[in-house]
C-alpha cells in the first residue's frame, strides 16, 4: 500500500507594503492617486521635480521606493534617483573622508534631515558618532554635502542654501560632478556663507578642517570620475 503525503498548503505572509496598500485609507483625493501611482514613479518629470500635497506625518510613513523625496511647507518635493555619475561622485568623496578617520564623527548617506518645517535628504553628512544611525537628524551637522544634478540644482544652491545655513549647518560642500568642482562653504556666524576653498583641476587638493573632529584632504583625482586633465 502506497501512503501519498501532501503537504499543507500555507499562505505567505503579506509584506509590510501589501498590509498598508490592503487597509482602507482616508486620505485626501490628490494624496490618494498620487500614492496609488507609486509605481508609476510618481510622474516625476526627467530633468524635474513633482509636488503634491502631503501632511508631515504622512510623509514620514511614506515609502518612495525609486525617487528622492523631501517635504517642504506641506509639499512633497519628489525628483528621479540621480545619474550614475552623481553616485560615483558621492562615493569618491565618502572614500575621502572615511580615510581621514575624523575622531568622534560617523558619516551618513543621505540621510533625513528634519527642519520642523522641511525634511531635506542631503547627499552626505558629517555628523557626531553620537547620532543615532537610523534616527532622523535634528541637530546640525558639521558637515552637509549636496551633490548636484539637472533635478537639484536650482535647489541645491538655492533654498537648500539657505536652510542650511539658518539651521546652523558647520560646513557646507557643493559638488558639481559636470564642471568636477567642490566649492566647500563655511557658516559665517549664521550670517552667510563664506567660501572656505574651491578644488578643481587648477588646484587638485585642499585640506579642511572640520570642527571639532579632524581634517579632510580633499583630492581631485581621488573624487571625480576619469578627472579632465
Amino acid at each position: 500500500m502506497s501512503i501519498t503525503l501532501v503537504a499543507p498548503r500555507v499562505t505567505p505572509p503579506r509584506t509590510a507594503w501589501a498590509q498598508r496598500t490592503a487597509e482602507p485609507r482616508r486620505v485626501a483625493e490628490p494624496e490618494a492617486r498620487f500614492i496609488q501611482r507609486a509605481d508609476l514613479r510618481y510622474g516625476v518629470p526627467r530633468d524635474g521635480e513633482r509636488r503634491v500635497k502631503m501632511s508631515r506625518g504622512r510623509f514620514l510613513n511614506t515609502d518612495f521606493e525609486g525617487v528622492k523625496a523631501e517635504w517642504v511647507d506641506g509639499e512633497a518635493i519628489l525628483m528621479l534617483p540621480a545619474r550614475n555619475i552623481h553616485g560615483l561622485t558621492a562615493g569618491g568623496l565618502a572614500g575621502e573622508i572615511y580615510s581621514a578617520r575624523l575622531q568622534g564623527a560617523r558619516v551618513m548617506m543621505e540621510p533625513t534631515f528634519d527642519l520642523t518645517h522641511k525634511i531635506r535628504e542631503p547627499d552626505l553628512a558629517i555628523v557626531s558618532r553620537d547620532t543615532p544611525p537610523d534616527g532622523y537628524l535634528t541637530d546640525p551637522p558639521a558637515v552637509v554635502v549636496e551633490v548636484l544634478s539637472p533635478s537639484t540644482r536650482r535647489n541645491d544652491l538655492g533654498p537648500k542654501k539657505a536652510e542650511y545655513l539658518a539651521a546652523g549647518v558647520g560646513q557646507y560642500w557643493v559638488v558639481d560632478p559636470d564642471a568636477q568642482t567642490i566649492t566647500v562653504l563655511i557658516n559665517d556666524d549664521g550670517e552667510s556663507w563664506r567660501r572656505l576653498a574651491v578644488v578643481d583641476k587648477e588646484n587638485p587638493t585642499a585640506t579642511i578642517a572640520v570642527a571639532p573632529y579632524g581634517e579632510v584632504t580633499l583630492r581631485h583625482s581621488d573624487i571625480f570620475l576619469n578627472p579632465q586633465a
